[in-house]
This record gives structure tokens, sequence and C-alpha cells, in this order.
């Protein structure tokens, strides 16, 4: 989750302060690869931390977000193109630097999943995790 919030949070700067269309499409390309990590990261660490019971309704809700990301940001698209000058599309593709931002704090916050630590022979780390996840 920390790469795709990197990527995501790099590609969003490269898209606002573009100079040339070398540097938007670098852009453009970092923040797919962001988001698409994102995709496939968050709902595999949801499901192995979340308690059974809310598994399925947390990976529910995430796609909803997703969802509602997608309307709040053809909303800004839609306000951005009514601002005077060339520089409202600067504005919406550096707005994403938001949730990039905030998908790469969140990622610095929590924790490895059980299965990660002892897959990588951390055992007892993994055991310890399990517990406190599980209580």
């Amino acid at each position: 989750m920390l790469m795709a919030g990197v990527f995501f949070l790099i590609g969003s700067v490269l898209n606002f302060a573009a100079q040339n269309l070398a540097m938007l499409i670098i852009g453009r390309i970092l923040l797919g690869c962001g988001v698409g990590f994102a995709n496939q990261a968050v709902p595999l660490f949801l499901s192995e931390v979340a308690p059974t019971r809310i598994r399925g309704a947390l990976n529910l809700l995430f796609q909803l977000m997703c969802t509602i990301g997608i309307l709040v940001a053809n909303m800004i698209n839609y306000g951005t193109d009514k601002i005077k000058g060339n520089y409202g599309w600067r504005i919406s593709l550096g707005l994403a630097g938001v949730p990039a931002l905030m998908l790469t704090l969140g990622s610095l916050i929590v924790v490895d999943t059980p299965n990660s630590l002892i897959a990588r022979g951390k055992l007892e780390e993994g055991k310890a995790i399990l517990k406190r996840i599980r209580v």
C-alpha cells in the first residue's frame, strides 16, 4: 500500500507541475500504477485483518468509496473546467494528491498482516499481530 501511495503521490505532483507532454504522460502512468496497486492491495489487506463477521462489508465499503471517489473526481473536473485561464486541468490532476497523501500516511500507520509476517519467517510477530486483531 505504501508503494501504491508513493506512486499515486508522485504521479499527482508530476501532473500538477507538468511542463511538457512527456511529464504529463509519465505522471498519468504513475497515477494509474498507484491506483492499480491500491485496488489490489487494500482489499487483500482488509480481507486478512478484518474480523470474519464484517469482512465482506468492509470490502463492499471499499468498492463504494472507490465509486464515490470517481464521482467526486468527475465533479472536480466539471468545476475546474469553468476556471478561466489554462490551469484548471492542473488543479484537477493535482487534487489527486489528497487521496494519495491519505493512502501514503495510512499505509505507514497500519500493521503488517499476520500472513505476510509468517511468510517472511517472523512467526512470533505474526502470532502476536493475529492475537491483537482477533481479540
